[in-house]
């Protein structure tokens, strides 16, 4: 959808664009609860097996938004992005 904004000749540069844009999906992003049932899920088993992250994005947004969902004590491991060459 950006790159027909600027193909229409949008006034506003496509930087401008990509960073409302971006923005706007990290708002929501930051504000969403976890999916239902995942927390009493991973609550449940946490005492039964342990449990990792693996993510191909680095700790400071992985490890940011398993704390503001009250999660991230229930992985015995988390490897991220920067974790690895």
């Amino acid at each position: 959808p950006i790159d027909l904004l600027v193909r229409a000749g949008a006034a506003e540069p496509r930087e401008s664009v990509e960073a409302r844009v971006n923005d706007r999906r990290l708002a929501d992003f930051q504000s969403a609860p976890p999916r239902p049932g995942i927390g009493s899920f991973l609550r449940e088993a946490h005492g039964q097996v342990r449990l990792a992250v693996a993510s191909s994005s680095p700790h400071a947004w992985v490890d940011t938004h398993l704390r503001r969902l009250g999660l991230y004590d229930l992985f015995q491991t988390v490897v991220c992005a920067d974790d690895v060459p």
